[in-house]
């Protein structure tokens, strides 16, 4: 025989249950969107730094290749020149933005520079470019090197006196 079907009465959320609720999932839900969104901010600050400082080292780089396979440096009139074997690459400091030229044209290279200036220190003369980077003077400083003309002219004036 089958026994009757009982309905028993469960008790339903009031409203104060309900709004209660409610309140409670969209702070967690506010608090996870705040997050999220300066998790977002932090990662984009980051590639641009990333970006910024990829520029920075190749720019580097290639000054440095530059200077280290380079037969001279001198520096003339607040610019510095690099030379080759028969070519000749110039950089300057113009408005605060670093300019390079390789044969006749300068272009921008993009680098904030606030000047490039010579110094005489005990190892001999040597150029500084002072970059700023992050509103602060960041120098960077290569030893000039004369050429052989140069080299050639200084070791006879040391013997002659």
């Amino acid at each position: 025989m089958r026994r009757p079907i009982r309905h028993t009465r469960v008790n339903a959320f009031t409203v104060l249950e309900l709004t209660v609720v409610l309140a409670l999932l969209s702070t967690l839900i506010t608090i996870i969107s705040v997050a999220l969104n300066r998790f977002n901010e932090q990662l984009k600050n980051s590639a641009d730094i990333h970006t910024e400082l990829n520029e920075w080292f190749a720019f580097r780089a290639n000054l440095w290749r530059e200077l280290y396979t380079a037969d001279s440096v001198a520096y003339k009139n607040s610019e510095m020149f690099i030379f080759h074997s028969g070519t000749s690459t110039g950089y300057r400091a113009t408005d605060e933005m670093l300019e390079r030229r390789d044969g006749t044209e300068w272009t921008a290279t993009g680098m904030a520079i606030e000047d490039i200036a010579q110094e005489t220190k005990d190892d001999g003369d040597m150029i500084t470019f002072n970059f700023l980077w992050k509103d602060e003077i960041m120098p960077l400083s290569y030893l000039e090197l004369p050429g052989v003309k140069e080299t050639i002219d200084r070791y006879f004036e040391q013997t002659n006196e």
